[in-house]
């Protein structure tokens, strides 16, 4: 845990591993670089999984603002050598995005800046800040070029929802080809019976099904393949399923044994195959062994309606508005001048509310919300169109409260 001392008209020091840095000591380029990283990384691992609301209302207080001020003032100090300029610009665009100085002022980040906090920090570090907005619908160069990047696919992280948004709702070559090649890559590790974090086979995912189907992916010899491979799996754990005497213990733990978590996981693959399979129109589709394998599974594990799990975009409520000011990009927009844009932001100035845009070009996301508890708050989110200079588009995609 990192810990600051704050002492603006004396001197800025930071404590980590038993150690204290101070402004006074000798300056040294690797040791600032690597305090403002492990920083920044520290801070990157308490955003949470789901990109439901910006990491940029972290830590929105004035202490908050302080530590701003005085890490900048520290990076000014220090003797920065040319080839960590890079490194440290992208660190600044981090820790000025994370620390708020008002609640006022409106969060901007440009979508290209993306590319390269993820080529530092990775894909999902670059999706956090994002916002969870869908990255293509205003800079599609930008959204390919991350989900080049994407070489896992791990359910409720960012990188799968950024991806699965992608697949359901927009055609791509390039996107077809990401779907081909994460779906063939869980197909391999269900055939090499790899196992995740909590012990269990894999299973092939809703959603990554959703995106073959939307995509017209063609990979019915491997879906076969893998049919058969769990089919014979499940068959073999069902021969060595432990007798009742043996399953006595497990009476007490309440925990099922682990063959049997793999049998119902191998039925669960040949249930989940056999339906992609008939989605896609194949001729090894079987009727009878898709209701076969459907009785071997619980009631909810039986999905009535798979696209239940499909991602959605919509827009509504659009209106053009007037501006004061001639304005080039999205990113020169001064709302503080705009009666227009006062009125959409007005009731988000509050300590624990954000403004947050998501800018390329002509086009950006906003994002307004206020968080009063853990589960009390509202917000609502728009897509903005610079169709002239002095005429904006204010689309609402997104209204929430809890």
């Amino acid at each position: 845990m990192w810990l600051m001392k704050l002492n603006l008209n004396v001197k800025t020091s930071f404590y980590n591993h038993g150690k204290f840095y101070s402004r006074s000591a000798k300056p040294n380029c690797f040791r600032n670089f690597m305090i403002i990283n492990s920083f920044i990384r520290a801070l990157s691992q308490n955003v949470p999984k789901r990109n439901l609301a910006p990491p940029l209302r972290a830590l929105q207080s004035a202490r908050a603002s302080s530590a701003a001020f005085a890490l900048s003032a520290e990076l000014r100090l220090a003797c920065i050598s040319h080839k960590h300029m890079k490194t440290l610009q992208i660190i600044s665009i981090l820790i000025f995005l994370t620390l708020s100085v008002k609640s006022q002022e409106i969060k901007r980040i440009n979508t290209k800046d993306l590319i390269s906090v993820s080529n530092e920090f990775g894909l999902d570090s670059a999706l956090h800040l994002s916002g969870g907005f869908p990255i293509y619908r205003i800079d599609s160069i930008t959204a390919l070029d991350l989900l080049d990047k994407m070489t896992t696919y791990t359910r409720y992280t960012p990188s799968e929802y950024f991806f699965n948004e992608m697949a359901h709702t927009w055609t791509n070559e390039k996107v077809k080809n990401k779907t081909q090649s994460l779906a063939l890559l869980q197909l391999k590790e269900i055939k090499s019976q790899k196992r995740n974090k909590y012990n269990r086979l894999i299973v092939l995912d809703d959603k990554l099904i959703i995106s073959v189907i939307r995509q017209k992916v063609r990979i019915e010899q491997q879906l076969i393949s893998c049919y058969k491979f769990c089919d014979s799996l499940s068959n073999c754990k069902k021969k060595e399923f432990p007798n009742f005497f043996q399953r006595i213990p497990n009476a007490f733990t309440g925990e099922t044994p682990l063959i049997i978590e793999d049998y119902n996981a191998s039925q669960k693959n040949c249930y989940k195959i056999m339906r992609l399979l008939g989605e896609l129109k194949s001729d090894y589709f079987n009727s009878q062994k898709y209701n076969y394998h459907k009785s071997k599974l619980r009631p909810y594990e039986r999905d009535k309606d798979i696209f239940r799990f499909e991602e959605h975009y919509g827009e509504y409520d659009l209106i053009t508005v007037n501006l004061n000011g001639n304005y080039n990009s999205i990113n020169e927009l001064d709302f503080s001048k705009e009666p227009e844009l006062q009125k959409i932001i007005k009731g988000f100035d509050e300590e624990k509310c954000w403004k947050y845009i998501l800018q390329n070009d002509k086009k950006s996301f906003l994002d307004l919300g206020c968080q009063f508890a853990p589960l009390s708050g509202f917000g609502v989110k728009y897509k903005l169109v610079l169709i002239d200079k002095n005429r904006l588009q204010i689309i609402k995609i997104e209204e929430w409260i809890s």
